[in-house]
């Protein structure tokens, strides 16, 4: 079993159940055995599933099927800890002016520190995630 949840922090706008109702159709166009999944106050995803007759589960409320191929989980803003379903994948849709904006900002941050830097001595460093077995830094 497949669990894909697809999650923003932002309320409306970025076509988060949108999406996460477009993953459930092709996987079960797929011929997968589907659910969706709300972990939101206002279970937009249900109207979407109802008229397709694709299972809906309120996962508020319900434990989540086990017998499925694939459950796709729309997560609402206000969801804490969802970390510990261990989706398999986590989409975040983001508003695009939104984006580039962020990401300008950190473009200048890098920059400032750059110029901060510029023509110091780099120091040598080493990265340790755990001690006892070592292993360096990101090396999942």
């Amino acid at each position: 079993m497949e669990i894909i949840n697809v999650q923003n922090d932002n309320v409306g706008g970025v076509g988060r159940t949108t999406l996460a109702a477009h993953l459930i159709f092709f996987g079960a166009e797929f011929g997968l055995k589907v659910v969706g999944a709300s972990i939101d106050e206002r279970n937009d995803l249900y109207p979407w599933l109802r008229p397709a007759g694709i299972r809906w589960v309120d996962a508020l409320c319900e434990d989540l099927p086990t017998d499925v191929d694939l459950i796709v989980i729309d997560v609402g803003s206000s969801a804490k800890s969802v970390e510990v379903l261990r989706p398999s994948l986590t989409l975040i849709p983001v508003d695009r002016a939104a984006a580039e904006a962020l990401v300008d900002n950190l473009r200048a941050r890098l920059e400032r520190v750059e110029r901060a830097t510029h023509g110091r001595p780099r120091p040598t460093v080493v990265a340790l995630e755990w001690l006892d077995p070592p292993f360096l830094g990101g090396h999942w």
